[in-house]
């Protein structure tokens, strides 16, 4: 009788374990699809003023984020075809990973240029150019992650609604050090480098005595103290002489280092925790496999799955909460969305 207990009681404790890994499962995943397609809005807006290589990986990684939230919705598919399903999520879910990762690289690079070799980066970094770099990116990414997962063995867990591929742990460790440890950790090392170097240069420039600007504006109403006609000997009113301000090169300077400085804050920011959502699934893989899926609970496989999805949509957060362009652009779109449909 006691035995018969504990057994209802794992079947009902695993029943509630699966709905509610469905559940969170299915609102990141709706999360991941709307937050991602308002980050397209938003870089696609004229009001953005983001540099448009930027502007265009941030379209990338969206669409890559767009895709595991579909992939996540698909693997809850039921039927016969649900092993189909199976390497379709898997093929679709790494490909958006890696097309997120790719797509943070080109940032970074971009960012890197565009304060070591300004004058190089205004030349190259076109829409025409940025566009065709990532179609190459999104084509050779889908093209070597079909190829990795051909050759692996899919297994379809129905009752925690789990897939994956059996491969190779060298093949695991490989991928994962090249492809997540080494960009991942570079990424982040260079982005604390450019934020010390674009603080100092900020601080640097507030240090020089700024030269002020003074421009005369004459208001004269219709006399004109430059005229070749001999004035008499009572003009009439003199004109009005104001002295206005305007803004030296040095304030200016500031204020472009200064936007650099939060621009590159942000991206620090999403590859930070692109980092800390993908990296412990990654972990969790190479323990399984190299310890045997007993080592790691289903607990924690599942934690890891939930961080990947959930990181999906953290970056419409981030940009929202650290970027003043992203958060007024978003306002501009949404208040005109909203005239729009309810006039």
């Amino acid at each position: 009788m006691t035995t018969a207990m504990a057994n209802q009681g794992a079947i009902q404790v695993q029943q509630f374990t699966v709905i509610m890994t469905v559940a969170t499962s299915l609102i990141c995943s709706i999360l991941s699809i709307v937050l991602n397609t308002l980050n397209i809005m938003v870089a696609c807006s004229d009001q953005l003023n983001f540099p448009i290589s930027n502007s265009v990986a941030i379209v990338s990684m969206s669409l890559g984020d767009i895709i595991i939230g579909l992939s996540t919705i698909m693997r809850f598919s039921l039927g016969s075809w649900a092993r189909l399903i199976c390497r379709v999520h898997l093929i679709l879910s790494v490909t958006g990973v890696r097309v997120s990762i790719v797509s943070l690289i080109l940032i970074i690079v971009d960012r890197y240029v565009a304060i070591v070799h300004p004058f190089a980066h205004r030349r190259f970094a076109t829409k025409r150019f940025c566009i065709v770099l990532v179609i190459v990116m999104w084509a050779l990414t889908t093209f070597a992650n079909v190829l990795e997962n051909a050759t692996g063995t899919y297994f379809y867990d129905p009752n925690r609604r789990l897939c994956d591929v059996q491969v190779s742990i060298t093949r695991v460790v490989v991928s994962t050090t090249l492809l997540y440890f080494i960009p991942l950790t570079t990424m982040l090392v260079i982005y604390t480098h450019l934020l010390v170097v674009v603080r100092r240069m900020v601080r640097e420039i507030a240090r020089v005595q700024p030269i002020r600007d003074y421009s005369i504006s004459i208001h004269d109403q219709g006399v004109y103290p430059c005229s070749d006609v001999s004035l008499p000997s009572d003009p009439g009113p003199r004109p009005r002489i104001e002295i206005q301000e305007r803004p030296n090169a040095h304030a200016l300077r500031q204020n472009d280092h200064t936007g650099q400085y939060k621009l590159i804050l942000t991206f620090f920011a999403v590859t930070a925790a692109f980092t800390v959502t993908t990296i412990p699934n990654r972990i969790v893989r190479l323990v399984a496999l190299y310890k045997g899926p007993q080592a790691v609970s289903s607990g924690a496989t599942l934690f890891c799955r939930m961080l990947v999805i959930s990181g999906s949509w953290l970056n419409f957060v981030i940009f929202s909460v650290m970027n003043h362009n992203f958060r007024r652009t978003l306002k501009h779109i949404l208040r005109r969305r909203c005239s729009a449909h309810c006039c």
